[in-house]
């Protein structure tokens, strides 16, 4: 064999080999307080927008039952949809998400997760992992943690979310202040250096 076939067979391998990993998740573990705890927000929903995997990867869910932390009717999840543990959703499928906060207010869910889509009873795959149907699941959920209300848009229990702009006299008024007060911050810092 030449040197360069070599080379090139070599190189070939190594590239073949790093790329063939696939997503290797560990074992799910049983459902238990302990395992939900590990989650910020669960909920069942329905998938009602899906972004393209060119611009944002994420998902619309609306809410059906909320089982922890605190969500509008309406929310986005994040999910991976380019590496070899991307995850794909369609509107009109029914989850089970257990999703973690990533950044402030963004959530995102993991091809890992104990996430669960509602399949056929004779064709429902995580039933052999999760060792429950998702109808069980369900079940287990209410037991474990109850149900909680899910945030209504616009909800006037839950506070004025609008912008509160001031009248326009209190506006000039904030103006003319704020003016005054950082000329006379201009002029007391000059005098002391």
């Amino acid at each position: 064999m030449s040197r360069e076939f070599k080379f090139v067979f070599i190189v070939f391998f190594i590239l073949t080999f790093f790329s063939s990993f696939a997503c290797e998740c560990p074992p799910i573990n049983t459902l238990d307080i302990n395992e939900v705890d590990k989650y910020d927000v669960l909920f069942e929903g329905q998938v009602v927008y899906v972004d393209s995997c060119d611009t944002k990867s994420s998902v619309q869910f609306r809410i059906d039952k909320l089982f922890k932390g605190v969500s509008d009717s309406l929310v986005d999840i994040q999910f991976d949809c380019s590496s070899d543990c991307q995850m794909s959703f369609a509107v009109g499928e029914i989850w089970i998400m257990y999703v973690k906060y990533a950044k402030f207010g963004k959530l995102k869910v993991d091809l890992c997760s104990r996430t669960r889509k509602k399949l056929d009873a004779t064709a429902d795959y995580y039933t052999t992992t999760h060792q429950l149907t998702f109808v069980q699941e369900i079940e287990m959920l209410t037991q474990l943690l109850g149900k909680k209300d899910v945030m209504k848009i616009n909800n006037p229990n839950m506070g004025n979310r609008n912008l509160i702009i001031p009248k326009r006299p209190s506006m000039l008024l904030m103006l003319i202040f704020s003016v005054v007060g950082m000329v006379a911050i201009y002029f007391i810092i000059k005098k002391i250096m």
